[in-house]
């Protein structure tokens, strides 16, 4: 492999594989995040509220480690406007194995620290110290994907991805199922990382290449530092179940808390996240033209509604009623955390998008000062509610700190391209809430299953009717999107997604030109 770094793509080329990206990462991560969602539901009834409650703990340390080792230096790559070059790649695998054993030998050391801290047994200090070892393989993974991201071969990073989270839940359920407690969690989460850093390179075809040129490296560590500031900061709010919440009401507290944000994060949040490296290049490649940023952000909104609204409105609503008879006694307050939660992180539709577009547009102040203030928000409902309310404090304040975040990073763009069209959620809103209240009838007001199934299959036709009489040009648009994904050798597939976004702008209720907003 050359220093000759990257070709540069065609508009044609970079569309078609943008959609080909967002389409396996809603599409493949659909069946592994109902995967996932099932699979925490079984370890729910394997492991008790304190083991999981410890692995989320080691878990959330491990976050700590992989943003100082990884996440600044991947996100500088993947943003830059210039082509990255082979020895751009080389030193940046360098750095980010210099800052892994630091952070894992200053690991290995506090981790007796830790086990004091929250009382657990001193047999314990080793599930922070064998989490913490799998910042390497995270590592040795990250510039792989960085160079496919920086391609918009998004389908094989989604391909990777599906192929190590499928290896996590075969062995933590099997490990799980054998009596091994919080273990099978760590020993599934090393395994994990390993093959997805092997997966990821084969995908690339690229093997392990080290290098260092101070130059590259200082450039390098120049831009990554407010990006990764950025990331610590949300890393902060992370913080706030293991630590403040754990200081408070304990392992088990954290162990419930944690499931809830397992299964959101499974349903809603994990879908956004996957095609939020796509909205980057994406935004990168225009961050210099505010109308086409605007256009892209709408398209953004739209898209993320669409699939997200609903999932966040049904999971809402049957949580607190569905989960109580699949869960055990100890995790009994699960579906309404759940609950809670799924309205923050809703929210994303429009955060998510929006902090990808300051990333775009090197703006590193917005989200440091604004995630600054949504922790120091949060935090501070948690300490003052939590005595009070006990876990419902934290979905309160993930509410409330969600909320004064999507207005701070969307006005923050709006003051350099212009107020993105928020608008087009509108008519994703009111046919996700009237959907909402043919499920909600489903569930509360009858106990046989069939009636609420067939309410929760009527509720979805009605969401669909209506989002194709109210939005049916955004449909179209996504549809139209989603045609480029299509592979050549598959024309009538093609023909038909194409006829079907033709067909939605044209079912579209229009208004009389006097009569629109």
């Amino acid at each position: 492999m050359t220093d000759a770094g990257e070709a540069e793509l065609s508009n044609a080329e970079v569309r078609r594989r943008a959609s080909r990206g967002a389409a396996s990462a809603f599409g493949r991560h659909a069946v592994v995040r109902l995967l996932a969602f099932l699979g925490t539901l079984v370890l729910a009834r394997l492991i008790a509220p304190e083991g999981f409650g410890l692995f989320v703990t080691a878990q959330f340390i491990l976050s700590i480690l992989q943003a100082l080792a990884v996440g600044g230096v991947v996100s500088a790559l993947v943003r830059r406007r210039e082509a990255v070059s082979d020895a751009d790649y080389r030193t940046a695998l360098v750095v980010q194995q210099i800052i892994a054993v630091t952070v894992v030998a200053l690991l290995f050391l506090a981790a007796p620290a830790i086990t004091t801290a929250y009382d657990l047994p001193p047999d314990r200090v080793w599930v922070f110290r064998a989490m913490a070892l799998a910042v390497f393989p995270l590592s040795l993974k990250s510039i792989p994907q960085a160079r496919l991201q920086r391609e918009f071969r998004h389908d094989k990073v989604a391909a990777s991805d599906v192929i190590e989270y499928l290896v996590y839940l075969v062995a933590a359920l099997s490990m799980a199922a054998l009596g091994y407690g919080v273990w099978a969690l760590v020993a599934a989460t090393l395994l994990r990382y390993t093959v997805g850093a092997i997966a990821v390179h084969l995908a690339a075809r690229s093997g392990v290449r080290i290098g260092y040129e101070h130059q590259r490296a200082a450039g390098l560590i120049q831009t990554a530092l407010p990006l990764q500031g950025g990331i610590l900061l949300d890393l902060g709010n992370r913080a706030i179940v293991p630590i403040v919440l754990g200081g408070i009401l304990g392992l088990a507290a954290v162990g419930v808390t944690g499931m809830a944000t397992t299964i959101v994060d499974a349903v809603i949040l994990q879908p956004l996240v996957l095609v939020a490296s796509v909205q980057l290049r994406l935004l990168a490649r225009v961050q210099d033209e505010p109308e086409r940023m605007r256009t892209l952000l709408g398209d953004f909104y739209s898209a993320g509604g669409l699939v997200i609204v609903p999932l966040a409105t049904l999971l809402a609503i049957i949580a607190p009623t569905v989960l109580p008879l699949i869960l055990s006694e100890p995790w009994r307050q699960v579906g309404f955390v759940v609950s809670g939660l799924v309205l923050s992180s809703a929210l994303q539709v429009i955060s998510a998008p929006s902090a990808q577009a300051a990333k775009a547009l090197g703006d590193v102040h917005a989200p440091l000062v604004g995630g600054i203030v949504t922790l120091a928000l949060q935090l501070l409902i948690v300490v003052i509610a939590a005595p009070r309310i006990g876990i419902y404090a934290y979905p309160l304040s993930a509410l409330v700190s969600g909320s004064i975040w999507a207005v701070l990073i969307t006005s923050r763009v709006a003051r350099r391209v212009g107020m993105p069209p928020v608008q087009a959620l509108l008519p994703i809103l009111a046919a996700a809430a009237v959907a909402g209240g043919i499920w909600f009838t489903a569930v509360s007001l009858t106990t046989s299953p069939w009636i609420m199934v067939s309410g929760l299959i009527l509720g979805g036709l009605t969401y669909l009717a209506l989002l194709v009489l109210l939005a049916g040009q955004a449909v179209g648009r996504l549809l139209a999107f989603a045609a480029g994904a299509v592979p050549a050798r598959l024309t009538g597939v093609s023909v038909a997604i194409t006829a079907a976004s033709s067909t939605c702008d044209r079912l579209q209720l229009r208004l009389p030109s006097g009569a629109r907003p």
